[in-house]
């Protein structure tokens, strides 16, 4: 998710709080009916009175009160920001689609029995195993695959119920339920950090493994008096200041790390039970593999597109050395071409001066010699520069 900002500005925000209602404007903005007419107030905006818009819509004349000159501190404009979801411009796909419609229709209500009937294997396999260790069940699950439940005796039996109701209502659905192998925790390389994991209970969807599992809350006092732990004369260890005790209030957990979901537990609360949000879990759990599919999507093409440049600067750099190539040969020949015609002037200086002296330039002399492979040294390099031969493109 990431944050979206907007100016709203005095004067637009008047037209278009006398041009639709409230609430409608409101959802444009992303925030709350109460919300934009605190806005409103604040900004000294007249809204339309009660009964406004339905005489509007029976073809009443209404007045719109118009807008009043700022005092000095009235604000110009208002800004809002609100989370954007990064996934808005892409499509869901067909099966997504086709989950999500399917939760609208009633039939697939969840309803969370008063007793626990016919147990899921899973749930059949842990009940015995947590409520023989309700005091360590976080620990159990790095010994064996066990469902994720953390909660008291008093608590267990409605953990199970709630558990086992929602996976078979996800298999229903034609989704698979796993309890994962613990992998057992062994030392590190060269003394590390140890390695391991416990066992994990989550669904598969639309190619992610999502983790879930049902936690009972904590009540946190904190304690009249600290307690010593006296170790010996002289040293000791302050015990707890604060007392845990849990509270019989059960919640729902996503701990897999899904885009864009920023709702991770549905929990008992003054008007609600976690019985009662089985079917918004569902749905959550669907949007959030959804969204996880197009993340990976999205990463896949970002890759791809990161690839694609990488490569087409590669080429860049590879022509922009072929020319430098080939500047460098051009420069080359026309130094040896240059350098030619300067040896063959001097020879024809030399011989001159030889021929104004008397000096013996026949062959067989030194100076004859010299003449001679200073000519062909000069016609070498002639040549050379005018043999044009393809520089290698790779």
């Amino acid at each position: 998710m990431e944050w979206e900002t907007n100016i709203i500005k005095r004067d637009e925000l008047y037209l278009q709080v006398w041009a639709k209602p409230m609430r409608n404007l409101a959802k444009e903005y992303g925030i709350s009916d109460s919300g934009l007419a605190k806005i409103c107030k604040k900004l000294e905006i007249p809204r339309p009175g009660r009964g406004y818009w339905a005489r509007k819509a029976a073809g009443q004349d209404v007045e719109k009160e118009p807008l009043p000159t700022p005092g000095p501190r009235t604000p110009t404009q208002h800004r809002v920001s609100r989370w954007q979801d990064p996934f808005d411009h892409l499509a869901m796909g067909d099966e997504a689609l086709s989950l999500l419609e399917r939760e609208d229709d009633a039939s697939m209500a969840i309803s969370v029995p008063n007793e626990l009937h016919n147990p899921h294997k899973w749930i059949r396999k842990s009940a015995g195993f947590l409520k023989r260790n309700s005091q360590s069940q976080a620990k159990l699950r790095n010994e064996r695959a066990c469902v994720d439940i953390i909660a008291s005796r008093s608590a267990l039996d409605r953990a199970l119920r709630i558990v086992d109701t929602l996976f078979k209502a996800l298999e229903e659905r034609g989704l698979k339920v796993e309890i994962t192998e613990p992998v057992p925790y062994a030392p590190g390389k060269y003394g590390g950090p140890s390695s391991g994991s416990p066992s994990k209970t989550g669904v598969h969807i639309l190619g992610t493994f999502i983790k879930f599992g049902i936690v009972e809350g904590v009540n946190i006092t904190k304690k009249e008096q600290e307690p010593v732990n006296y170790r010996s004369n002289y040293s000791y260890t302050p015990a707890s200041k604060y007392n845990h005790e849990l509270n019989g209030k059960l919640a729902l957990k996503i701990y897999t790390s899904l885009p864009g979901q920023n709702r991770q537990t549905w929990g008992d609360g003054k008007r609600q039970r976690v019985e009662d949000c089985l079917k918004p879990f569902v749905v959550a759990l669907i949007q959030g593999a959804e969204r996880s599919r197009l993340d990976r999507l999205e990463r896949a093409r970002q890759q791809r597109e990161r690839e694609e440049e990488q490569k087409r600067r590669q080429e860049e750099a590879r022509l922009q050395e072929l020319e430098r190539a080939k500047i460098a040969d051009l420069n080359q020949r026309i130094d040896n071409w240059a350098h030619a015609a300067k040896i063959r002037d001097f020879i024809a200086e030399v011989e001159a001066a030889s021929y104004a002296q008397g000096d013996d330039t026949s062959p067989e002399t030194p100076l004859g010699q010299w003449i001679t492979w200073a000519k062909s040294r000069a016609t070498r390099l002639h040549n050379a520069s005018l043999k044009i031969e393809p520089i290698s493109k790779n």
